[in-house]
């Protein structure tokens, strides 16, 4: 429902990272940086100059990479589901631990399915 309602206020471009969804596999998780890159090139190939980006899930660090990378090209940044970084450490205490991850990820298939 919230593509369709997004598609009413102007034009809407999705892409899905490397390896993820209907994009091709390509053997290797990709980096945030190829991320905010592949981010340039969908634009670019789109004719689309300057964006409004939502990141989602994963998708959010390479947003973010973009956003520092190329302020002038950014409308706005929306991050939906998603962390700067995915893993917790000494000096990024918001994401799970290892874990809370594995207890997560049972429920998750417990619950959902795996």
């Amino acid at each position: 429902a919230w593509i369709a309602a997004v598609s009413r206020i102007g034009r809407l471009i999705l892409f899905d990272r490397r390896g993820v969804g209907l994009s091709d596999r390509v053997g290797a998780r990709p980096t945030v940086d190829a991320t905010a890159q592949d981010i340039v090139a969908v634009m670019n190939a789109a004719g689309s100059r300057r964006a409004l980006l939502i990141g989602s899930s994963e998708g959010g660090p390479g947003c973010i990479r973009f956003a520092v990378d190329h302020p002038d090209r950014l409308v706005g940044l929306v991050l939906w589901g998603s962390l700067a970084k995915g893993s917790r450490t000494p000096d990024y205490a918001f994401a799970l631990t290892s874990e809370q991850y594995d207890l997560w990820k049972r429920r998750l298939i417990a619950n959902w399915g795996g």
